[in-house]
Protein backbone atom coordinates (compact mmCIF):
# COMPACT_ATOMS: atom_id res chain seq x y z
CA UNK A 1 0.00 0.00 0.00
CA UNK A 2 1.74 3.53 -1.19
CA UNK A 3 0.00 5.34 1.88
CA UNK A 4 -1.68 4.81 5.03
CA UNK A 5 -5.51 4.40 4.89
CA UNK A 6 -7.98 6.30 7.36
CA UNK A 7 -11.19 5.39 8.59
CA UNK A 8 -13.21 6.84 6.83
CA UNK A 9 -12.05 5.50 3.54
CA UNK A 10 -12.23 1.93 4.65
CA UNK A 11 -16.47 3.19 6.07
CA UNK A 12 -17.00 3.77 2.29
CA UNK A 13 -16.29 0.04 1.01
CA UNK A 14 -18.25 -1.09 4.25
CA UNK A 15 -20.83 -1.94 1.82
CA UNK A 16 -19.04 -3.64 -1.07
CA UNK A 17 -17.49 -6.16 0.90
CA UNK A 18 -20.67 -6.72 2.62
CA UNK A 19 -21.87 -7.83 -1.23
CA UNK A 20 -18.05 -9.76 -1.71
CA UNK A 21 -17.55 -6.73 -4.33
CA UNK A 22 -13.88 -6.28 -3.64
CA UNK A 23 -10.68 -8.42 -4.68
CA UNK A 24 -9.09 -10.40 -2.46
CA UNK A 25 -6.14 -7.87 -1.61
CA UNK A 26 -8.81 -5.49 -0.39
CA UNK A 27 -11.42 -7.86 1.31
CA UNK A 28 -8.24 -8.62 3.25
CA UNK A 29 -7.54 -4.97 4.20
CA UNK A 30 -10.95 -4.04 5.13
CA UNK A 31 -11.37 -7.58 7.08
CA UNK A 32 -8.42 -6.54 9.63
CA UNK A 33 -9.89 -2.92 9.85
CA UNK A 34 -13.57 -4.36 10.55
CA UNK A 35 -11.87 -6.94 13.71
CA UNK A 36 -10.72 -3.83 15.28
CA UNK A 37 -13.05 -1.61 14.65
CA UNK A 38 -16.44 -2.19 16.51
CA UNK A 39 -18.58 0.47 14.78
CA UNK A 40 -17.34 -0.72 11.13
CA UNK A 41 -18.09 -4.48 12.35
CA UNK A 42 -21.45 -2.91 13.42
CA UNK A 43 -22.28 -1.67 10.20
CA UNK A 44 -20.74 -4.81 8.36
CA UNK A 45 -23.05 -7.01 10.69
CA UNK A 46 -26.59 -4.83 9.49
CA UNK A 47 -25.41 -4.90 5.89
CA UNK A 48 -25.57 -8.31 5.67
CA UNK A 49 -28.73 -9.01 7.60
CA UNK A 50 -30.38 -7.04 4.86
CA UNK A 51 -28.46 -9.15 2.36
CA UNK A 52 -29.16 -12.38 4.04
CA UNK A 53 -33.37 -11.35 4.65
CA UNK A 54 -33.44 -10.59 0.50
CA UNK A 55 -31.69 -13.91 0.11
CA UNK A 56 -34.19 -15.82 2.09
CA UNK A 57 -36.59 -14.17 0.47
CA UNK A 58 -36.84 -16.51 -2.34
CA UNK A 59 -37.71 -14.37 -5.38
CA UNK A 60 -36.01 -12.47 -7.84
CA UNK A 61 -36.10 -8.73 -7.34
CA UNK A 62 -38.51 -6.45 -8.77
CA UNK A 63 -37.22 -5.79 -12.44
CA UNK A 64 -37.44 -1.62 -11.59
CA UNK A 65 -35.30 -2.51 -8.54
CA UNK A 66 -32.17 -3.07 -10.75
CA UNK A 67 -33.06 0.58 -12.83
CA UNK A 68 -33.46 2.47 -9.58
CA UNK A 69 -29.90 1.00 -8.08
CA UNK A 70 -28.46 2.58 -11.61
CA UNK A 71 -29.59 5.37 -11.41
CA UNK A 72 -28.35 5.94 -7.70
CA UNK A 73 -24.87 5.01 -9.01
CA UNK A 74 -25.43 7.19 -11.58
CA UNK A 75 -26.48 10.51 -9.35
CA UNK A 76 -23.67 13.23 -8.54
CA UNK A 77 -22.08 12.57 -4.76
CA UNK A 78 -19.24 13.43 -3.13
CA UNK A 79 -16.86 10.78 -4.23
CA UNK A 80 -14.94 11.27 -7.36
CA UNK A 81 -15.90 8.69 -9.92
CA UNK A 82 -14.22 7.29 -13.27
CA UNK A 83 -16.20 5.90 -15.54
CA UNK A 84 -17.55 2.47 -15.01
CA UNK A 85 -19.67 -0.16 -16.38
CA UNK A 86 -22.88 -0.58 -14.90
CA UNK A 87 -23.11 -4.15 -15.86
CA UNK A 88 -21.62 -4.49 -12.69
CA UNK A 89 -24.77 -4.20 -11.26
CA UNK A 90 -26.87 -7.08 -12.57
CA UNK A 91 -29.63 -9.39 -11.24
CA UNK A 92 -26.42 -11.82 -10.09
CA UNK A 93 -25.20 -9.46 -7.83
CA UNK A 94 -22.18 -6.59 -7.92
CA UNK A 95 -19.27 -8.24 -9.35
CA UNK A 96 -15.49 -6.48 -8.28
CA UNK A 97 -14.65 -3.90 -10.41
CA UNK A 98 -10.77 -3.79 -10.31
CA UNK A 99 -10.87 -3.61 -14.02
CA UNK A 100 -12.00 0.29 -13.36
CA UNK A 101 -9.89 1.28 -10.87
CA UNK A 102 -7.44 4.04 -11.09
CA UNK A 103 -3.57 3.42 -9.91
CA UNK A 104 -3.11 7.60 -9.44
CA UNK A 105 -4.11 7.23 -5.88
CA UNK A 106 -2.53 4.49 -4.05
CA UNK A 107 -2.70 0.69 -3.90
CA UNK A 108 -7.08 1.02 -3.00
CA UNK A 109 -7.59 3.12 -6.27
CA UNK A 110 -9.93 5.29 -4.41
CA UNK A 111 -11.76 6.76 -6.90
CA UNK A 112 -12.63 4.18 -9.09
CA UNK A 113 -13.66 1.71 -5.78
CA UNK A 114 -15.84 4.63 -4.60
CA UNK A 115 -17.79 3.31 -7.58
CA UNK A 116 -18.19 -0.04 -5.84
CA UNK A 117 -18.95 1.47 -2.15
CA UNK A 118 -21.99 3.38 -3.83
CA UNK A 119 -23.28 0.55 -6.05
CA UNK A 120 -23.05 -1.59 -2.52
CA UNK A 121 -24.54 0.78 -0.67
CA UNK A 122 -27.44 1.88 -3.51
CA UNK A 123 -28.18 -2.22 -3.39
CA UNK A 124 -28.25 -1.97 0.00
CA UNK A 125 -30.81 1.09 0.77
CA UNK A 126 -32.99 -0.02 -1.88
CA UNK A 127 -32.97 -3.49 -0.70
CA UNK A 128 -33.95 -2.51 2.37
CA UNK A 129 -36.90 -0.55 1.69
CA UNK A 130 -37.82 -3.56 0.02
CA UNK A 131 -37.39 -6.03 3.11
CA UNK A 132 -39.71 -2.97 5.27
CA UNK A 133 -42.07 -3.31 2.73
CA UNK A 134 -42.29 -6.92 2.26
CA UNK A 135 -42.32 -6.99 6.19
CA UNK A 136 -45.04 -4.83 5.80
CA UNK A 137 -47.14 -6.83 3.97
CA UNK A 138 -46.63 -10.36 6.18
CA UNK A 139 -47.82 -8.28 8.78
CA UNK A 140 -50.76 -7.54 7.16
CA UNK A 141 -51.35 -11.10 5.82
CA UNK A 142 -50.86 -12.66 9.38
CA UNK A 143 -53.37 -9.86 10.91
CA UNK A 144 -55.37 -10.77 8.23
CA UNK A 145 -55.02 -14.42 8.85
CA UNK A 146 -55.74 -14.26 12.85
CA UNK A 147 -58.83 -12.22 11.99
CA UNK A 148 -59.93 -15.10 9.54
CA UNK A 149 -59.61 -17.48 12.39
CA UNK A 150 -61.13 -15.26 14.91
CA UNK A 151 -64.44 -14.73 12.64
CA UNK A 152 -64.19 -18.69 12.74
CA UNK A 153 -64.24 -19.40 16.54
CA UNK A 154 -67.37 -16.55 16.68
CA UNK A 155 -69.50 -18.68 14.36
CA UNK A 156 -68.78 -21.57 15.94
CA UNK A 157 -69.56 -19.79 19.61
CA UNK A 158 -72.73 -18.83 18.18
CA UNK A 159 -73.80 -21.96 17.21
CA UNK A 160 -72.97 -23.25 20.66
CA UNK A 161 -76.35 -23.90 22.19
CA UNK A 162 -74.98 -23.69 25.59
CA UNK A 163 -73.20 -20.00 25.07
CA UNK A 164 -74.77 -16.98 26.66
CA UNK A 165 -75.78 -13.60 24.35
CA UNK A 166 -75.60 -9.95 25.39
CA UNK A 167 -76.57 -7.74 22.80
CA UNK A 168 -74.90 -4.01 23.73
CA UNK A 169 -77.23 -0.63 23.06
CA UNK A 170 -77.04 2.83 23.63
CA UNK A 171 -80.37 3.79 25.94
CA UNK A 172 -83.34 3.85 23.96
CA UNK A 173 -81.24 2.91 20.15
CA UNK A 174 -80.67 -0.73 18.49
CA UNK A 175 -77.15 -2.81 18.99
CA UNK A 176 -74.25 -1.94 18.04
CA UNK A 177 -72.12 -4.79 19.01
CA UNK A 178 -73.19 -8.58 20.23
CA UNK A 179 -71.18 -10.60 22.84
CA UNK A 180 -71.17 -14.51 22.84
CA UNK A 181 -69.74 -16.01 25.66
CA UNK A 182 -68.80 -19.78 26.35
CA UNK A 183 -69.69 -21.97 29.27
CA UNK A 184 -65.60 -22.17 29.14
CA UNK A 185 -65.47 -18.22 29.82
CA UNK A 186 -64.02 -17.56 26.29
CA UNK A 187 -66.13 -14.91 24.91
CA UNK A 188 -66.08 -12.68 21.86
CA UNK A 189 -67.11 -9.13 21.23
CA UNK A 190 -68.52 -8.35 17.29
CA UNK A 191 -68.73 -5.25 15.94
CA UNK A 192 -72.03 -4.22 14.08
CA UNK A 193 -72.04 -0.09 14.68
CA UNK A 194 -69.45 0.81 16.71
CA UNK A 195 -67.40 3.84 14.98
CA UNK A 196 -63.84 4.06 14.71
CA UNK A 197 -62.64 6.24 17.75
CA UNK A 198 -59.88 8.99 17.29
CA UNK A 199 -56.52 8.17 18.06
CA UNK A 200 -54.90 7.89 21.19
CA UNK A 201 -58.42 6.29 22.48
CA UNK A 202 -59.95 2.74 22.89
CA UNK A 203 -62.75 0.71 23.48
CA UNK A 204 -62.80 -1.11 27.03
CA UNK A 205 -64.82 -3.74 27.77
CA UNK A 206 -66.65 -4.00 31.35
CA UNK A 207 -68.40 -6.62 33.63
CA UNK A 208 -70.64 -5.48 36.57
CA UNK A 209 -70.44 -7.95 39.00
CA UNK A 210 -72.16 -7.12 42.40
CA UNK A 211 -72.75 -3.56 40.70
CA UNK A 212 -69.03 -3.21 40.91
CA UNK A 213 -67.11 -2.93 37.23
CA UNK A 214 -64.44 -5.53 36.30
CA UNK A 215 -62.35 -4.35 33.06
CA UNK A 216 -62.71 -7.51 30.38
CA UNK A 217 -60.02 -6.23 28.36
CA UNK A 218 -59.31 -3.50 25.68
CA UNK A 219 -61.18 -3.72 22.29
CA UNK A 220 -58.95 -0.85 20.34
CA UNK A 221 -60.14 1.99 18.87
CA UNK A 222 -61.92 0.17 16.08
CA UNK A 223 -62.74 -3.72 16.54
CA UNK A 224 -64.24 -5.52 14.42
CA UNK A 225 -63.79 -9.05 16.38
CA UNK A 226 -62.38 -9.56 19.72
CA UNK A 227 -61.76 -11.91 22.28
CA UNK A 228 -62.18 -11.43 25.84
CA UNK A 229 -62.29 -13.67 29.02
CA UNK A 230 -64.53 -13.85 32.22
CA UNK A 231 -64.45 -16.45 35.28
CA UNK A 232 -67.47 -18.46 34.70
CA UNK A 233 -68.48 -18.67 38.52
CA UNK A 234 -68.17 -14.85 38.69
CA UNK A 235 -71.87 -13.30 38.99
CA UNK A 236 -71.71 -11.41 35.98
CA UNK A 237 -74.84 -9.77 35.31
CA UNK A 238 -74.23 -7.00 32.77
CA UNK A 239 -71.93 -5.46 30.53
CA UNK A 240 -70.80 -1.59 29.62
CA UNK A 241 -68.42 -0.42 26.78
CA UNK A 242 -66.99 2.73 27.58
CA UNK A 243 -64.50 5.44 25.45
CA UNK A 244 -61.49 5.12 27.32
CA UNK A 245 -57.94 6.95 26.93
CA UNK A 246 -55.12 4.05 24.49
CA UNK A 247 -54.44 1.98 27.32
CA UNK A 248 -57.75 1.95 29.25
CA UNK A 249 -58.37 2.64 32.84
CA UNK A 250 -59.20 0.82 36.19
CA UNK A 251 -62.37 2.44 36.45
CA UNK A 252 -64.94 3.70 33.88
CA UNK A 253 -63.83 7.38 33.31
CA UNK A 254 -67.41 8.29 31.46
CA UNK A 255 -70.98 7.16 30.80
CA UNK A 256 -71.07 4.16 28.91
CA UNK A 257 -71.68 3.93 25.23
CA UNK A 258 -73.99 0.76 25.25
CA UNK A 259 -74.82 -1.60 27.71
CA UNK A 260 -76.41 -4.85 27.74
CA UNK A 261 -77.48 -7.98 30.05
CA UNK A 262 -76.54 -11.66 29.21
CA UNK A 263 -79.40 -13.82 28.11
CA UNK A 264 -79.19 -17.70 26.51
Amino acid sequence: MDRPVNHDEFAELLGAYALDALDADEARLVAEHVARCPRCAAEVADHHEVVGMIANVGADAPPELWDRIAARIAAPGPVERVPAPLGAVSRAGIRPLSSARSTGVGRFGWSAIGVAAAAAAAVIAVLAVQVARLDNRVGQVDRAIAQQGTAQAVLRAETDPHATRVSLAPAGSGPVAQLVILPTGTGYVVNQRLPALAAGRTYQLWGFVHGQPVSLGLLTRHPTYETFTVDPSAPVASFAVTDESAGGSPRPTATPLAVGTATT
